[in-house]
């Protein structure tokens, strides 16, 4: 066990590049960064002296190398300050620690602070591009003060471009929450970013508060989760790039809160270099009527789809007219429906809940092919102590109804109904809430598929940081 978890947190020696990743296609500009004065200083910063493991007798503390390993995986590795204190203590607890403190890191600096978090990490990376080795997860966070438009480069922007360039060989994940429009960052940072963008190892993507054109994916060819929690915009009327790379993604994590779904017809337009005939899962935060524009996606990826979630906000208002389509999807086995039941802007909440409840349910009557399908997952919130009292007057029967008379005979493979009351209520509530939902829905209790549990879901946030440089 401990050889698997030496090689996957890189402990031992391995050969680090520093040089610049392979450009994708196409290549920007190979003198893009020559007019970068700070750019070119961290480059020429001398490299310290690396710590490593060479032979065995260089180990010098009293306890055995995986002991020390065992504690800190078991029990010390979510400590920040403890584990940054242990490196500092000897080069052996160095060596042990260090992929522990670099897994995650993220940039982001308060306003004004000076030298900013980007500066800083780039002089470190500079001095010491071995710790390169141990980054699996950038987080490049933007408080409103990183960027402002067109108007010369600043250092921090000099510093992202030359940590964006190195080569991070087990750099998985990349976060972006940049609160800017793509066009608007200087060109070399844009070059930095494509760069960062294709390198080979990079298997997640992660963009808020960011518009992007829909071109872009194009250097992202072995991407395999896209998380859109920003926007995306078509290029310019005769700049698309002639090129046959394109994005094939496995999951896509989509959330569209613009009022017109704009987000969603342009991931999906034929000028996107975003391709979704691949796609396995598919998550998507959907806002009042534009939850219809779902329809886009779903027709590109009919064969491959297995999972579906869609989560749906009405805005205090009722639910969409006519259900989403689902009967092409052929491959679907697992079917995830939310939608905010209790959450009102005005209006009787009791009503309202049942008309969005009864339009999840008339999902189900869209699946034309539920033979696939093995687990149905219902989201229901809870915000206040009433309404409790509001999930039981939720018509459970119209949803037993498509089951009846007995689930084998129309969803042969269903082997799962489960219910996810998103709430922090004690366990004895929702046995309560379980035992009177079953006397609603007799066929799926009879078949013993009927289960209903509590869940901490909540909607997709930017996540907090583990690591952090300051």
């Amino acid at each position: 066990m401990f050889k698997k978890a030496l090689l996957k947190l890189n402990i031992k020696k391995g050969h680090v590049q520093t040089q610049l990743v392979p450009p994708p296609t196409p290549s920007p500009s190979k003198n893009a960064f020559q007019d970068l004065k700070g750019f070119r200083q961290l480059v020429s910063v001398p490299t310290g002296a690396v710590f490593v493991l060479r032979k065995a007798y260089d180990w010098q503390m009293p306890l055995p190398y995986d002991i020390i390993l065992t504690i800190v995986v078991m029990h010390l590795h979510d400590s920040v300050t403890t584990i940054r204190n242990m490196s500092l203590a000897c080069y052996s607890l160095s060596t042990v620690c260090r992929p522990f403190l670099f897994h995650t890191v993220t940039l982001q600096s308060p306003a004004r602070q000076v030298p900013t978090a980007a500066e800083r990490f780039a002089l470190l990376l500079s001095s010491s591009p071995h710790l390169l080795v141990h980054i699996q997860t950038l987080r490049i966070i933007d408080n409103g003060q990183m960027f402002a438009g067109s108007r010369p480069i600043t250092a921090e922007e000099e510093s992202l471009c030359f940590i964006l360039t190195r080569h991070f060989p087990n750099l998985q994940h990349l976060e972006l929450s940049l609160h800017v429009v793509w066009t608007l960052l200087p060109m070399p940072l844009q070059y930095a970013f494509e760069l960062a963008f294709a390198s080979t190892s990079l298997r997640r993507l992660t963009l808020h508060q960011i518009r992007v054109n829909v071109d872009i994916f194009r250097f992202m060819t072995g991407l395999h989760t896209l998380e859109m929690f920003g926007e995306a915009s078509l290029p310019v009327s005769g700049t698309i790039p002639n090129t046959k790379n394109h994005c094939y993604p496995v999951r896509l994590v989509l959330k569209d809160e613009s009022r017109t779904g704009f987000v969603t017809s342009n991931l999906c337009h034929e000028q996107s270099a975003l391709r979704l005939t691949e796609l396995k899962e598919l998550v998507a935060y959907l806002k009042g009527d534009q939850v219809l524009r779902i329809k886009d996606p779903l027709e590109l990826c009919v064969n491959s789809l297995k999972t579906l979630e869609l989560r749906i906000w009405t805005s205090g208002h009722g639910p969409p007219l006519n259900p989403i389509d689902i009967s092409s999807l052929k491959s679907l086995q697992v079917l995830i429906f939310g939608a905010d039941i209790a959450k009102l802007v005005f209006g009787n909440a009791s009503i309202r809940g049942q008309l969005r409840f009864s339009w999840l349910a008339s999902l189900l009557s869209a699946c034309s092919r539920p033979s696939s399908v093995e687990t149905i997952r219902f989201l229901l919130p809870r915000d206040s102590a009433d309404s409790w009292r509001d999930l039981i007057k939720l018509p459970w029967a119209q949803v037993d109804q498509y089951f009846s008379p007995s689930p084998e005979s129309r969803w042969p493979n269903l082997s799962l109904f489960e219910v996810l009351v998103i709430s922090e209520s004690e366990d004895a509530i929702v046995a309560s809430l379980e035992a009177q939902v079953s006397s609603l829905m007799p066929t799926l209790h009879r078949a013993n598929c009927l289960k209903i549990r509590l869940s901490n879901i909540q909607e997709p946030t930017e996540a907090q940081s583990r690591r952090t440089i300051v």
